[in-house]
């Protein structure tokens, strides 16, 4: 568990030194950790992706490009600022950043994920609890 947390401060570091605020960057960082079954994802493991991104068409971003509709990225720091700059474009309000349910809920709102909510939050919030409690 200590490899995931020195990761995961890694990455939350990363977000807040890009604009992102400390309690949003750990929920972003915990979103990352299930959406790539901590870090391990053949996704997260060939294109960097540690969102799940699929390749953005319209917004600014920071792809190389796309395999099988899946952003492509040189490393996890492109993957960070990518996420950071889908965070701005989305404009997420500072009630919904402070809450876990609240940021879910509006990523489900979004159509960001297809996952029933239920599911979705049950798994971000473990990897928060993981990551950040004690």
């Amino acid at each position: 568990m200590e490899s995931y947390r020195s990761q995961a401060e890694s990455y939350k570091s990363y977000l807040v030194n890009l604009g992102i605020s400390e309690k949003l960057a750990k929920i972003a960082v915990a979103q990352s950790a299930h959406e790539t079954a901590g870090w391990s994802s053949r996704l997260y493991a060939q294109q960097n992706n540690l969102f799940g991104m699929r390749a953005a068409k319209v917004r600014q971003r920071e792809q190389l490009g796309e395999v099988k509709g899946y952003a492509l990225y040189e490393d996890v720091w492109q993957s960070l600022r990518d996420y950071a700059l889908y965070l701005q474009s989305i404009t997420v309000p500072q009630l919904v950043e402070s809450s876990l349910s609240d940021f879910i809920k509006y990523l489900k709102n979004r159509n960001y994920y297809e996952d029933s909510f239920n599911n979705y939050y049950s798994g971000v919030a473990s990897w928060h609890s993981k990551l950040w409690e004690n």
